[in-house]
């Protein structure tokens, strides 16, 4: 509870996070490259919905949803604002079948032009030679430089001699892309078809189509033509144009070559940012990109679906259980009418002005104009920004809610790079009438620019409900903000990456309802965004950070290290890494788990702001857990009476060497079961076991601690994070962990750099139990050999001044 602020709105549930898939291995369209699970598709199905419910996604940009009325008695209306976005989620949703798909694809490849058959004559536009055998090929693609305004490499593959690479271009195909015209009859053609004469949105529209090269322009024209003029039947010709539109985004002139650019693969849709095109851009072959769509979509399985053909008739009929279509959203709203809805699923839009000028061009191509009239308006938005993008979606929250159930819900699942769109999501619901009721948030802390997931439950708000916090708004903004810190920092045990605490207040800003207040204010109406970001800027500021608040800065500015927070004083509880490491041996231990299914189990135990990162959550079972047939098991390694063993002897190798090296040895009498055979047991040591304490095994010389060891089976770092305590603080300190958590043990530290630092504070230093073993194998070992030996053995890398082991860690300390 957020004291300064007041507490208004009822706190917000955490909730397990459930997480997207990877994106299609032959992603076709850009829908597919960032899909939901159906596992997170079913559980907010089940949770938030009945059988017989309606359920909409109102910007449907993936099918999974779609794919759901196989198996959940549910009715699915799926829709978005842009034609071509919604053509490629249907096609994903139910791929034609081949009696369809196979004579649309042979009705554009044969239709006749210039005496040749299409697919010929757009090959022909690609003509090359071949630079081993001399004779006339077609590239595959070409790499342009865009300012000097030509290709200046080209992918192949010859068929006549089989050769195959990438070269650079020569003369011939330079002055092939010269001869086609900029402002030629292809050009003009591919213009009426998104405005009339005289359209006041005619400059714009010219400016996009600049994102295709003249030649690329042309085969679109062709491909176009032919589908329009050669294709009558309604179901081919909706496969051809779902072909088409994995042609207008791959031959795009945004896609920035990759680092190995295979000409034959299908790559996922990544574009460059903005309308301009990369100083260095590829230009596909258009019809090797038909052909390739054709081929990818020809071996997708068929998928029946009860699909319904309009409205009226999934309204009226219950055994038609899914539509899918495109429509406006005051349209749709109007037609569902109020309180129709049980649930909404979706992931908003972006604010990506790429995104909506390409959905306008490929609407008008496919469509034809009329279709993309829809679309226009936003060919004359001048200032894209989050304060816009809040407004925006504040209207169609605001619309969207007429149609919603008193008791019904909408679930915002999506990720982005930065905060803004889960702030802007936010403030716009809360601005027209629903609250926060759960929340799940997942973000890497390795790197900066990975994304972070939000899964945002909210409800419709009814009137005067709840009453809002009094007090001025950006004390309050401030306060509720550093305090939500603190509160994620300590729950999580260890730093948190910024993205994680501007994730954290945000939602603690939605619960208490300061983001209702934000119309109170002229900056909080017109700039809600940039006054909230601001508003977390000076309660947030790295560079002067709120008392009981820390930064760690990645140094010079490192890419692969996020900005972290963290408290001057160690959280009580166990890091997050450590609790999630436990809870997977636990599971294990327990039984074999199915890939996916250990995985959603983890998460159950970790919700809200504490789900895992990705990255931990994998390097945890990779270490105990091997998999085989489809099933995660324990290590034998791990197994209890394995690692007892294991210990046992590892006790056996440090008494033993000690003794060599001219020490006296002490067994903490924790480890006494575990070591077997040892007489004497110990010899020596304090008068109270603690105060050598988390040692297992300590060589002294007349009670004076020289060297401790600590004998773990785990990677935990909470043990080692703790002040060790004056009786051992003048000798060298080891963790002995199994060869099998080195890794883990790397990844902890990695995300958390912070807690590296105060590792070397506290002066354990870890290595591999092997290393023990092997040290202690050699007959001629010394103690200044050991010293040297061990040194290097180490698993993580500590500074200089650490590594005279027998010395005392030296350098301030400081509070975590």
């Amino acid at each position: 509870m957020m004291s300064g602020a007041g507490q208004h709105f009822p706190p917000s549930t955490a909730e397990p996070f459930v997480p997207d898939q990877p994106p299609a291995k032959e992603a076709l369209w850009a829908s597919e490259c960032k899909p939901w699970t159906t596992r997170m598709v079913t559980h907010y199905l089940e949770h938030y919905s009945r059988s017989g419910d309606l359920v909409l996604d109102p910007f449907a940009g993936q099918s999974p949803l779609a794919e759901a009325s196989r198996f959940l008695d549910r009715q699915i209306l799926l829709s978005h604002f842009s034609p071509a976005t919604m053509l490629g989620v249907k096609t994903s949703a139910t791929p034609p079948a081949q009696s369809v798909l196979s004579p649309a694809f042979s009705r554009v490849a044969d239709a006749p032009r210039r005496g040749h058959p299409l697919s010929d004559y757009i090959q022909q536009l690609y003509e090359t030679i071949c630079p081993e055998c001399a004779r006339n090929t077609v590239a595959r693609y070409f790499v342009w430089d865009r300012v000097a305004g030509e290709p200046i490499a080209k992918g192949y593959v010859c068929d006549a001699c089989q050769s195959a690479g990438e070269i650079a271009s020569d003369l011939a195909d330079v002055e092939r892309a010269a001869n086609f015209e900029m402002r030629g009859a292809a050009y003009w053609g591919m213009l009426s078809r998104l405005v009339a004469p005289g359209d006041p949105e005619t400059d714009p529209a010219r400016q996009l189509l600049n994102l295709y090269t003249p030649r690329a322009l042309v085969a679109l024209g062709e491909l176009i033509t032919a589908i329009d003029q050669r294709i009558v039947a309604e179901e081919e010709q909706e496969a051809a144009r779902a072909l088409l539109l994995h042609v207008l985004e791959r031959c795009i002139s945004l896609h920035e070559p990759p680092e190995q650019l295979d000409a034959m693969a299908i790559h996922p849709m990544t574009r460059a940012h903005g309308l301009t095109p990369p100083d260095t851009f590829v230009e596909y072959n258009v019809w090797l990109a038909f052909e390739q769509a054709y081929q990818t979509l020809k071996n997708r399985p068929e998928r029946s679906l009860p699909l319904a053909f309009n409205l009226n008739s999934f309204l009226e009929d219950a055994d038609d259980r899914l539509l899918l279509q495109s429509s406006a959203l005051p349209d749709l709203a109007k037609r569902l009418g109020p309180a129709s809805v049980s649930l909404m699923l979706t992931d908003p839009p972006r604010l990506d002005p790429l995104f909506y000028a390409t959905s306008f061009v490929w609407t008008g191509w496919l469509f034809g104009r009329a279709a993309a009239d829809r679309l226009r308006s936003t060919l004359t938005i001048t200032r894209w920004n989050w304060d816009w993008y809040a407004r925006v979606m504040t209207t169609a929250f605001r619309t969207l809610r007429e149609t919603v159930k008193p008791d019904g819900h909408l679930v915002l699942a999506f990720s982005d790079r930065t905060t803004r769109r889960a702030l802007a999501l936010l403030v716009a619901a809360a601005q027209s009438g629903w609250r926060l009721v759960a929340h799940s948030v997942q973000t890497e802390l390795a790197a900066h620019d990975g994304l972070t997931f939000w899964r945002f439950v909210l409800q419709p708000q009814a009137i005067g409900e709840t009453t809002y916090p009094a007090g001025n708004l950006s004390d309050a903004l401030r306060q509720t903000a550093q305090e939500s810190a603190r509160q994620v920092i300590d729950s999580r045990g260890e730093p948190c990456p910024a993205l994680l605490v501007h994730s954290a207040s945000a939602i603690a800003w939605a619960e208490t309802g300061l983001l209702a207040r934000m119309g109170e204010t002229r900056m909080g109406r017109q700039h809600p965004v940039s006054f909230l970001v601001e508003q977390a800027r000076l309660s947030l500021n790295p560079e002067l950070p709120a008392p009981g608040l820390r930064v760690f800065s990645p140094p010079d500015r490192d890419p692969q290290v996020s900005l972290q927070w963290f408290t001057d004083e160690l959280p009580e509880r166990a890091p997050l890494a450590d609790r999630v490491e436990g809870k997977t041996r636990d599971l294990l231990l327990d039984q074999s788990w199915a890939e996916a299914d250990l995985a959603a189990e983890l998460y159950n135990w970790f919700p809200g702001l504490e789900t895992p990162d990705a990255g931990l959550l994998q390097a945890c079972i990779d270490s105990y857990a091997v998999h085989q047939h489809g099933q995660w098991t324990l290590r034998a390694q791990d197994q209890p009476d394995n690692r007892a063993m294991q210990l046992g002897n590892l006790l056996n190798r440090l008494h033993e060497l000690g003794h060599r090296l001219g020490f006296s040895v002490w067994i903490s009498p924790e480890q006494f079961d575990m070591a077997v055979g040892l007489i004497p047991l110990s010899q020596g040591g304090p008068k109270e076991p603690l105060h050598w304490a988390p040692a297992s095994l300590v060589w002294h010389q007349n009670g004076r601690p020289s060297c401790c060891f600590a004998l773990t089976s785990s990677a935990f770092l909470q043990p080692w994070l703790r002040d060790p305590g004056t009786a051992i603080d003048d000798s060298a300190r080891f963790v002995v962990v199994p060869d099998e958590r080195a890794g883990l043990l790397v990844q902890k530290l990695q995300r958390t750099p912070a807690l590296h630092g105060r590792l070397t504070w506290t002066g354990w230093l870890f290595v591999k139990t092997q290393g023990i073993h092997e040290l202690a194998a050699l007959s001629d070992l010394t103690l200044s050999g050991f010293r040297a030996r061990i040194a290097m053995d180490q698993i993580l890398t500590a500074p200089a001044e650490q590594l005279d082991l027998f010395a005392a860690p030296e350098g301030a300390r400081h509070a975590f």
